[in-house]
Protein backbone atom coordinates (compact mmCIF):
# COMPACT_ATOMS: atom_id res chain seq x y z
CA UNK A 1 0.00 0.00 0.00
CA UNK A 2 3.02 2.26 0.52
CA UNK A 3 4.05 2.03 -3.28
CA UNK A 4 0.93 4.20 -4.19
CA UNK A 5 2.04 7.55 -1.75
CA UNK A 6 5.90 6.74 -1.60
CA UNK A 7 7.52 9.91 -3.15
CA UNK A 8 4.46 11.01 -4.58
CA UNK A 9 3.22 14.91 -4.33
CA UNK A 10 -0.13 15.00 -2.47
CA UNK A 11 -2.79 17.80 -2.04
CA UNK A 12 -5.54 17.41 0.63
CA UNK A 13 -8.26 20.07 0.67
CA UNK A 14 -9.65 20.72 3.70
CA UNK A 15 -6.61 19.29 4.95
CA UNK A 16 -7.23 21.51 8.47
CA UNK A 17 -10.36 19.52 9.22
CA UNK A 18 -10.77 16.27 11.38
CA UNK A 19 -10.47 13.62 8.35
CA UNK A 20 -7.81 15.86 6.25
CA UNK A 21 -5.33 16.28 9.14
CA UNK A 22 -5.33 12.51 9.44
CA UNK A 23 -5.10 12.12 5.65
CA UNK A 24 -2.01 14.53 5.92
CA UNK A 25 -0.72 12.50 8.76
CA UNK A 26 -0.88 9.22 7.49
CA UNK A 27 0.53 10.42 3.81
CA UNK A 28 3.93 11.74 5.46
CA UNK A 29 4.11 8.53 7.90
CA UNK A 30 4.15 6.55 4.32
CA UNK A 31 6.65 8.47 2.41
CA UNK A 32 4.97 11.07 0.47
CA UNK A 33 7.59 12.99 -0.66
CA UNK A 34 5.20 16.53 -0.07
CA UNK A 35 1.78 17.08 1.31
CA UNK A 36 0.20 20.26 0.53
CA UNK A 37 -3.07 21.20 2.72
CA UNK A 38 -5.36 23.50 1.46
CA UNK A 39 -8.12 25.46 3.16
CA UNK A 40 -9.64 28.84 4.43
CA UNK A 41 -8.70 28.87 7.62
CA UNK A 42 -5.76 30.19 8.58
CA UNK A 43 -5.55 30.00 12.67
CA UNK A 44 -6.21 26.23 11.68
CA UNK A 45 -2.87 26.07 9.16
CA UNK A 46 -1.22 27.45 12.09
CA UNK A 47 -2.03 24.97 14.27
CA UNK A 48 -1.68 21.98 11.84
CA UNK A 49 2.34 23.80 11.11
CA UNK A 50 2.81 22.97 14.56
CA UNK A 51 1.03 19.91 15.63
CA UNK A 52 2.92 18.21 12.38
CA UNK A 53 6.59 20.24 12.46
CA UNK A 54 7.66 18.45 8.79
CA UNK A 55 9.68 20.10 6.31
CA UNK A 56 7.38 18.44 3.80
CA UNK A 57 3.93 19.74 4.80
CA UNK A 58 3.13 22.72 3.09
CA UNK A 59 -0.19 24.69 3.58
CA UNK A 60 -2.24 27.01 1.37
CA UNK A 61 -4.97 29.66 2.70
CA UNK A 62 -7.80 29.07 -0.35
CA UNK A 63 -11.03 28.47 -0.59
CA UNK A 64 -12.28 25.26 -2.92
CA UNK A 65 -15.18 27.79 -4.12
CA UNK A 66 -12.81 29.91 -5.46
CA UNK A 67 -12.18 28.86 -8.59
CA UNK A 68 -8.88 30.94 -9.09
CA UNK A 69 -7.74 30.13 -5.57
CA UNK A 70 -7.29 26.56 -6.11
CA UNK A 71 -5.87 26.63 -9.45
CA UNK A 72 -3.21 28.59 -7.82
CA UNK A 73 -2.33 25.98 -5.99
CA UNK A 74 -2.21 23.23 -9.09
CA UNK A 75 -0.39 25.64 -10.62
CA UNK A 76 2.10 25.98 -8.45
CA UNK A 77 3.07 22.04 -7.54
CA UNK A 78 2.83 19.03 -10.05
CA UNK A 79 0.42 17.02 -7.82
CA UNK A 80 0.49 13.00 -8.28
CA UNK A 81 -2.83 12.60 -5.73
CA UNK A 82 -5.84 14.55 -4.74
CA UNK A 83 -7.98 13.72 -1.46
CA UNK A 84 -10.67 16.36 -1.81
CA UNK A 85 -12.06 16.59 2.06
CA UNK A 86 -13.27 20.09 1.93
CA UNK A 87 -16.83 20.38 2.82
CA UNK A 88 -19.85 21.32 4.76
CA UNK A 89 -21.05 18.51 6.76
CA UNK A 90 -23.24 19.45 9.30
CA UNK A 91 -26.72 18.55 8.12
CA UNK A 92 -28.62 21.34 10.23
CA UNK A 93 -26.57 24.19 8.77
CA UNK A 94 -26.62 22.89 5.25
CA UNK A 95 -30.27 22.60 5.75
CA UNK A 96 -30.53 26.81 6.72
CA UNK A 97 -28.20 27.75 3.97
CA UNK A 98 -28.18 25.70 1.00
CA UNK A 99 -26.98 28.14 -1.29
CA UNK A 100 -23.25 28.24 0.69
CA UNK A 101 -23.86 24.12 0.96
CA UNK A 102 -24.09 23.81 -3.17
CA UNK A 103 -21.05 26.52 -3.18
CA UNK A 104 -18.98 24.45 -1.21
CA UNK A 105 -19.99 20.49 -1.58
CA UNK A 106 -20.72 20.96 -5.35
CA UNK A 107 -19.31 23.98 -6.84
CA UNK A 108 -15.80 23.39 -5.04
CA UNK A 109 -16.24 20.02 -5.71
CA UNK A 110 -16.68 20.86 -10.00
CA UNK A 111 -13.58 23.55 -9.31
CA UNK A 112 -11.44 20.48 -7.81
CA UNK A 113 -12.16 17.66 -10.29
CA UNK A 114 -12.11 19.90 -13.38
CA UNK A 115 -8.51 21.46 -12.41
CA UNK A 116 -7.51 17.66 -11.63
CA UNK A 117 -8.68 16.62 -14.91
CA UNK A 118 -6.94 19.40 -16.74
CA UNK A 119 -3.18 18.88 -14.72
CA UNK A 120 -3.59 15.24 -15.67
CA UNK A 121 -3.75 13.76 -12.29
CA UNK A 122 -4.07 9.68 -12.52
CA UNK A 123 -6.04 9.43 -8.71
CA UNK A 124 -8.35 11.67 -6.61
CA UNK A 125 -10.52 10.56 -3.98
CA UNK A 126 -13.39 12.81 -3.15
CA UNK A 127 -14.78 11.40 0.78
CA UNK A 128 -18.28 11.36 1.10
CA UNK A 129 -21.18 10.06 3.73
CA UNK A 130 -23.70 7.09 4.24
CA UNK A 131 -26.06 10.54 3.83
CA UNK A 132 -25.72 10.52 -0.30
CA UNK A 133 -27.48 7.24 -0.33
CA UNK A 134 -31.59 8.25 -0.93
CA UNK A 135 -30.84 11.53 0.28
CA UNK A 136 -33.53 13.41 2.70
CA UNK A 137 -31.40 16.09 3.47
CA UNK A 138 -29.19 19.00 1.59
CA UNK A 139 -25.97 18.27 3.01
CA UNK A 140 -26.53 14.80 1.88
CA UNK A 141 -28.12 15.92 -1.53
CA UNK A 142 -25.43 18.01 -2.26
CA UNK A 143 -22.52 15.19 -1.77
CA UNK A 144 -24.93 12.76 -3.99
CA UNK A 145 -23.84 15.27 -6.89
CA UNK A 146 -19.97 15.61 -5.59
CA UNK A 147 -19.77 12.27 -5.92
CA UNK A 148 -21.62 12.17 -9.69
CA UNK A 149 -19.26 14.65 -10.09
CA UNK A 150 -16.52 12.92 -9.42
CA UNK A 151 -17.37 9.82 -10.52
CA UNK A 152 -18.28 10.93 -14.27
CA UNK A 153 -14.75 12.46 -14.45
CA UNK A 154 -13.23 8.92 -13.68
CA UNK A 155 -12.58 9.80 -10.66
CA UNK A 156 -13.20 7.83 -6.54
CA UNK A 157 -15.63 7.79 -3.74
CA UNK A 158 -15.01 6.97 -0.66
CA UNK A 159 -18.34 7.03 1.35
CA UNK A 160 -18.24 7.31 5.74
CA UNK A 161 -20.72 6.81 7.76
CA UNK A 162 -20.34 9.06 11.43
CA UNK A 163 -16.62 9.72 12.40
CA UNK A 164 -16.69 9.01 15.68
CA UNK A 165 -14.59 12.37 17.76
CA UNK A 166 -14.82 14.37 14.47
CA UNK A 167 -15.45 18.25 14.92
CA UNK A 168 -19.57 18.53 15.07
CA UNK A 169 -20.49 14.82 15.20
CA UNK A 170 -22.67 12.92 17.41
CA UNK A 171 -20.37 11.96 20.24
CA UNK A 172 -18.50 15.27 21.14
CA UNK A 173 -22.01 17.08 21.03
CA UNK A 174 -23.64 14.83 23.29
CA UNK A 175 -20.80 15.12 25.88
CA UNK A 176 -20.80 19.29 25.49
CA UNK A 177 -24.49 19.60 25.76
CA UNK A 178 -23.79 17.07 29.16
CA UNK A 179 -21.18 19.08 30.46
CA UNK A 180 -22.58 22.69 29.93
CA UNK A 181 -26.13 21.52 30.93
CA UNK A 182 -27.61 22.27 27.62
CA UNK A 183 -30.39 19.96 26.60
CA UNK A 184 -29.40 16.77 24.33
CA UNK A 185 -31.32 16.91 21.12
CA UNK A 186 -32.01 13.28 19.41
CA UNK A 187 -34.04 12.84 16.32
CA UNK A 188 -35.20 9.01 17.27
CA UNK A 189 -33.77 6.32 19.76
CA UNK A 190 -34.24 3.93 17.84
CA UNK A 191 -32.60 5.19 14.78
CA UNK A 192 -29.45 3.01 13.29
CA UNK A 193 -26.07 5.52 12.36
CA UNK A 194 -23.13 3.92 11.49
CA UNK A 195 -19.87 4.62 12.80
CA UNK A 196 -16.25 4.46 12.03
CA UNK A 197 -12.71 5.82 14.07
CA UNK A 198 -11.03 8.87 12.31
CA UNK A 199 -7.72 6.60 11.47
CA UNK A 200 -9.59 3.43 10.12
CA UNK A 201 -11.78 6.15 8.29
CA UNK A 202 -8.90 7.22 6.60
CA UNK A 203 -6.75 3.92 5.88
CA UNK A 204 -10.02 3.18 3.87
CA UNK A 205 -9.12 6.32 1.72
CA UNK A 206 -5.21 5.05 1.46
CA UNK A 207 -6.60 1.49 0.16
CA UNK A 208 -8.77 3.30 -1.59
CA UNK A 209 -6.04 5.01 -3.37
CA UNK A 210 -4.36 1.48 -4.73
CA UNK A 211 -8.06 0.15 -5.97
CA UNK A 212 -9.19 2.63 -7.92
CA UNK A 213 -9.76 2.07 -11.17
CA UNK A 214 -12.46 5.08 -11.95
CA UNK A 215 -15.56 5.35 -11.00
CA UNK A 216 -15.46 3.69 -7.45
CA UNK A 217 -17.21 4.04 -4.84
CA UNK A 218 -16.09 2.26 -1.56
CA UNK A 219 -17.79 1.63 1.38
CA UNK A 220 -16.08 0.14 4.53
CA UNK A 221 -18.02 -2.34 7.18
CA UNK A 222 -18.77 -0.07 9.46
CA UNK A 223 -20.39 -0.91 13.37
CA UNK A 224 -23.84 0.20 13.42
CA UNK A 225 -25.51 1.26 16.83
CA UNK A 226 -28.84 2.91 17.91
CA UNK A 227 -28.89 6.45 18.93
CA UNK A 228 -30.78 5.69 22.02
CA UNK A 229 -28.27 3.01 23.00
CA UNK A 230 -25.32 5.75 22.55
CA UNK A 231 -26.51 7.89 24.63
CA UNK A 232 -27.25 5.12 27.57
CA UNK A 233 -24.00 4.45 27.09
CA UNK A 234 -22.68 8.44 27.71
CA UNK A 235 -24.80 8.97 30.46
CA UNK A 236 -23.74 6.18 32.37
CA UNK A 237 -20.58 7.15 31.28
CA UNK A 238 -21.12 10.60 32.70
CA UNK A 239 -22.69 9.47 36.08
CA UNK A 240 -19.31 7.60 36.81
CA UNK A 241 -16.67 10.13 35.30
CA UNK A 242 -18.21 13.43 35.79
CA UNK A 243 -20.61 12.85 38.83
CA UNK A 244 -23.42 14.03 36.23
CA UNK A 245 -26.45 12.62 37.32
CA UNK A 246 -28.27 10.92 34.93
CA UNK A 247 -31.67 12.67 36.20
CA UNK A 248 -29.77 15.75 35.35
CA UNK A 249 -29.53 15.70 31.83
CA UNK A 250 -32.15 16.63 29.80
CA UNK A 251 -33.46 15.03 26.52
CA UNK A 252 -35.01 16.24 23.78
CA UNK A 253 -36.56 14.18 20.89
CA UNK A 254 -37.34 16.28 17.70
Amino acid sequence: MTRIIFGKTALVTGGTGSIGNEITRQLLSMGADKVVVFSRDEIKHFILKKRIPDDRLETIVGDVRDYRSIKRAFEAYDFDLVYHAAAMKHVVVCDRFPIECARTNIHGTQNVVDLARSHGIERLITISTDKAAAPVNVMGASKLIAETITLNSNYTCVRFGNVANSRGSVIPVFIDNLLNGNPISITDPNATRFIIRIPDAVRLVIQSTQAAKGRDIFVLKMRAFRLGDLLDVILDCASEEMGISRGAAQIKEI
